[in-house]
């Protein structure tokens, strides 16, 4: 019998045995068990492969900056951390210049453009209270956060339902900090090529153009967010999925489509000793939590304490593996580019000048609950050289085996375990939370792949321009740099939107050797640059 045959089968008996077992004594042992909590019974199509990704992905950062630097968001950010100031101000200076007047333009205080990433949540919020989750309180950051964004009364209320969302914890990340994360964000793409990111604000496309003679960089508004930025934001990595990297978990983890398939999970976990187990939602940020497993006899006993805990949708189910220290790790184009301590009280001020890859480890103070939604609490950090260099020696074993799959941009976390060190999970570069990361970094690895990438576009586009007007390799590359360069960066352009779109972009080399030149630059556009570039050579 094929294992899918036999996982079908047994979601049927499930159903059967849920009703015999509410006939028979309790400790009667189901037929199901071991069929659920079983990695080797998983159908094996669930194992595939990670899907490669296209060299646009390492060329074109596309960023989502939560907040825009009005007068009051700075002042307020500057209030709590009072070092951050200047960074702060060079942000809204940036800004000021691409877009003059902006704090005062009523078209930037339109409900869309003008929406914070606190505005967003009470959108979420506003969602949960309609359906009924009153009586709620609202954290102090919220508060904080609402009077610096200047948010009606009507918006206050809705906060009244943050705990509902998730967001009202013993100890959130303080919203301000977010604030200093987008400054920084803002500003550190002065590090990279033109054209090199596109920064994404409620439903806005701003790409980066240049910088100015003393450093600030320099955008322009581009419209509204097209799908495939839209696509690339929500691409979330199926880790759950990646043999190679599920090794570095040392723990089992079995996917879950939905509460039904979860819950008869939970429930085999239980008969077969576990004590706890930990589920986390397939979707990027949809949630964490801790379910107590003393109790559980059926299916149903477990549906039941999914439901109370809203756990409701395509889940991640594993053992419990309390972590006690953490760091993060940031791989762009197949390599460890920088880390960070996982400190929730940290941002870019707290980074360590120069320092690539950080020595201290966060300290998760309240590393474990026996039920609820999961929360790491309160965090401090600690330096330990000795561990934080584990860490990056076990992360270039993780980037080099899934740079075979073709997976390259990413970042991953790691935690001190009482298995020793433990991959926790993978996020996105630009999802995951930068704590104490100089985004200077990351932005200096994206140039770097596009300054290669356009060195080798403009080879091929010289070899084709000659081929086109008929001339040998030697004349054409009289062709003036400028034109190389934009025809390179209507390429890459296109790439990045045909990467994500289609899923299916041309390399630089299809672009260029196939018949058609590309689909990507046209025949007709390259013919007339070329030249004309040698008629103004000769």
């Amino acid at each position: 019998m094929s294992n899918t045959v036999q996982i079908e089968k047994g979601l049927r008996d499930v159903y059967v045995e849920r009703a015999r077992a509410k006939k028979t004594s309790p400790d009667l042992r189901p037929a199901w068990v071991g069929q659920f909590w079983n990695v080797e019974n998983m159908p094996q199509e669930m194992f595939r492969p990670p899907q490669s990704e296209r060299p646009a992905k390492s060329t074109c950062l596309i960023q989502l900056v939560r907040n825009v630097p009005y007068k009051e968001v700075i002042e307020r950010a500057a209030e709590f951390r009072p070092e951050a100031r200047e960074i702060l101000e060079k942000w809204r200076l940036a800004w000021e210049r691409s877009f003059p007047g902006f704090n005062d333009d009523p078209s930037w205080n339109h409900e869309k453009v003008g929406q914070s990433y606190v505005g967003w949540t009470l959108s979420q919020l506003k969602w949960h209270f309609d359906r009924g989750e009153k009586g709620l309180t609202v954290k102090p950051s919220a508060k904080n956060s609402l009077q610096a964004v200047g948010l009606s009364e009507k918006a206050k209320f809705f906060a009244e339902v943050d705990h509902a969302a998730g967001y009202a914890k013993d100890d959130p990340r303080d919203s301000r900090l977010h604030i200093i994360d987008d400054a920084d964000t803002v500003l550190s793409c002065a590090s990279m090529l033109p054209g090199g990111v596109t920064l994404v604000h409620s439903g806005m496309a701003f790409r980066y153009i240049g910088k100015h003679e003393d450093g600030l960089p320099m955008f322009k508004n581009v419209g509204n967010v097209e799908p495939w930025m839209e696509h690339r934001l929500n691409d979330h990595p199926e880790y759950w999925f990646w043999p190679p990297f599920m090794k570095y978990m040392k723990r089992r983890s079995i996917f879950a489509a939905n509460r039904e398939t979860a819950a008869a999970i939970i429930a085999d976990m239980a008969w077969q000793g576990e004590t706890h187990a930990f589920i986390k939602g397939a979707s990027s940020k949809s949630g964490t939590w801790t379910i107590d497993l003393t109790g559980i006899r059926t299916v149903e006993d477990a549906d039941s304490k999914l439901t109370m805990l809203k756990a409701t949708d395509a889940s991640i189910v594993q053992e419990r593996l309390p972590f006690t220290h953490e760091q993060r790790f940031y791989i762009h184009n197949g390599r460890l580019i920088t880390s960070a301590c996982s400190d929730r009280n940290f941002s870019r001020i707290d980074c360590r000048e120069g320092k690539r890859l950080d020595d201290r480890l966060a300290v998760l103070k309240v590393p474990a609950i026996n039920q609820g939604a999961y929360d790491r609490g309160i965090t401090s950090y600690v330096v330990d050289r000795k561990t934080s260099a584990a860490f990056a020696r076990e992360v270039r074993k993780i980037a080099a085996e899934l740079k075979t799959y073709g997976i390259l941009n990413y970042v991953v976390d790691m935690g001190l375990t009482e298995r020793g060190i433990t991959a926790v999970e993978i996020n996105t570069l630009h999802y995951a939370g930068p704590y104490c990361m100089d985004h200077r970094w990351q932005a200096r690895s994206y140039a770097k792949a596009r300054k290669a990438e356009m060195a080798q576009l403009k080879t091929r586009i010289i070899d084709e321009a000659s081929r086109l007007i008929n001339c040998d390799a030697e004349t054409s590359k009289a062709v003036p740099s400028f034109v190389t360069e934009r025809v390179c960066q209507k390429t890459l352009d296109e790439q990045s939107k045909r990467s994500t779109a289609a899923r299916a972009d041309l390399s630089h080399a299809e672009a260029c050797e196939s018949e058609a030149a590309a689909r990507v630059v046209t025949k007709a556009l390259l013919h007339r640059l070329a030249t004309a570039a040698l008629q103004d050579a000769a």
